[in-house]
């Protein structure tokens, strides 16, 4: 019986720490960006849509997904004990990350336009070498 309620407890605790994830952003800039989504599948969450709104809210014009990568973003150590014996387990924690940016529509965004610096002169190149 006690058995039982451990594994109903520790399946319970699974799904409540997999369960409070979403998709959150980790770089947004003004042409890209990159979001971030657990890489277990808990259902019945559905994070890749979440990604795929948060992009959306980004550059609602459109974008371009560029790469998909799984991502080690840490380590969990675990410690399993019975009345015999006792062993400690460490994984890597991985992330989904998936790399995207503004499609081309030909128009630049405003705040990616660059405003006047004061002090600051424009890059001249040198003139060719003969």
């Amino acid at each position: 019986m006690v058995r039982i309620f451990l594994i109903i407890l520790l399946a319970g605790s699974a799904l409540g720490f997999t369960g409070c994830q979403s998709a959150r952003y980790v770089l947004k800039e003004a042409d890209h960006g990159v979001v971030a989504i657990p890489s277990t599948a808990t259902w019945p969450v559905n994070h890749r849509e979440k990604a795929d709104m948060l992009m959306h809210q980004h550059f609602p014009a459109g974008f371009d997904i560029v790469r998909e990568e799984e991502v080690s973003v840490g380590a969990e150590t675990s410690t399993h004990t019975s009345e015999s014996s006792s062993f400690t387990q460490t994984r890597d924690t991985m992330e989904w990350r998936i790399s995207y940016r503004r499609r081309d529509t030909g128009q630049v965004p405003v705040e990616a336009l660059p405003g006047p610096a004061e002090g600051v002169f424009p890059f001249l190149s040198p003139p060719p070498l003969p």
